[in-house]
């Protein structure tokens, strides 16, 4: 299932707007989280948990229209969960799921992070953010697509896709690798960093254009050996030595 229809079919269950909101909230604290930007991490990811909290209001009181510029967290977390829960599902959307957002949500609030400079524990907080994040919105696909665990962390990947300053997309999901100077095994690496996903030699022959198509083979095979990523028949896909590599070199290939 594509991004796309994930949209739709969310749209179906939430409305477009909350869909939207939902969708756009998280891809930017995951887009934050890529790039080691905390403040803005942490200040999408309590905008992410007021949509939800929002949204389960609305899904339980379908009759009130929420204003989406003037949600109140505390009373929604407060009616939700005072709200009987006879099932599991219920209990899931009423009790459980809220308490994750309210921690999301309570983290940003008691950290103004705003007005303050980030330090070394922010980044811990950061880390739990975004798993929670990520948590609630693999139990909100679980739950309303009806689609097993395995699908649900599938399709949260799907969102999950980094955002980096040195690669631009075009239409037909094209890209361009923007920074100028890396080795070819370099820009390989970048790629498979940038898509949460295992990758053929023949999506990378497309994308990157190496003068020959033995290239990428080769230099899938160097990277490997290096144990940057990890390779089999069905093709590449980075591993945590490989995102170290990344993220400890960010000048190098973000800049």
């Amino acid at each position: 299932m594509s991004q796309k229809i994930l949209m739709q079919k969310f749209q179906k269950v939430f409305g477009q707007s909350f869909a939207k909101e939902i969708l756009f909230e998280f891809e930017k604290s995951k887009s934050a989280y890529w790039l080691g930007d905390v403040t803005k991490g942490i200040l999408h990811a309590a905008r992410f948990s007021e949509i939800c909290i929002a949204c389960l209001k609305q899904l339980s009181e379908p009759s009130k229209k929420i204003n989406l510029n003037k949600i109140a967290f505390g009373k929604f977390y407060e009616d939700l969960r005072n709200l009987p829960k006879p099932s599991a599902k219920e209990e899931m959307l009423y009790s459980v799921i809220p308490q994750v957002l309210k921690a999301i949500f309570t983290i940003r609030s008691k950290k103004r992070v705003a007005h303050i400079k980030m330090t070394n524990a922010d980044s811990i907080d950061f880390e739990l953010v975004i798993t929670s994040c990520n948590w609630v919105m693999s139990q909100l696909i679980i739950i309303y697509l009806n689609v097993s665990l395995e699908d649900s962390l599938i399709l949260t990947n799907s969102i999950m896709e980094r955002k980096i300053p040195t690669i631009e997309k075009f239409e037909n999901s094209e890209i361009m690798i923007l920074k100028r100077g890396l080795l070819f095994k370099e820009e390989l690496l970048l790629v498979l960093y940038q898509f949460p996903k295992r990758m053929t030699r023949q999506e990378l022959n497309i994308i990157l254009k190496p003068k020959k198509s033995s290239y990428i083979s080769t230099y899938l095979n160097g990277l490997y050996e290096e144990k940057l990523i990890h390779l089999n028949k069905e093709g590449a896909i980075i591993n945590k030595n490989g995102i170290k590599e990344i993220e400890k070199n960010k000048e190098k290939y973000f800049s």
